[in-house]
């Protein structure tokens, strides 16, 4: 449990840095929590995780194409 826990934060970590530094820049679509797990090497529902946790910290929100990343601003 507590491995799973330290994964779904370093996923989510590491997408927040590449949203942070422009790698991911606003109006973006992450990929699907399927395409995460298979990129970070995780189950769907640690990706899942990760995803919430950046929903969270209010840096993607969910529209009718996925979750879109946010501006700084909104």
């Amino acid at each position: 449990m507590g491995v799973a826990l330290a994964m779904y934060m370093r996923i989510a970590d590491d997408i927040a840095a590449r949203i942070t530094f422009g790698d991911i820049p606003p109006g973006s679509v992450l990929p699907n929590a399927a395409t995460l797990a298979r990129e970070y090497g995780v189950s769907p529902a640690t990706a899942t995780k990760a995803i919430g946790m950046l929903r969270k910290w209010r840096m993607v929100r969910a529209d009718a194409t996925g979750m879109r990343v946010l501006s700084m601003h909104e």
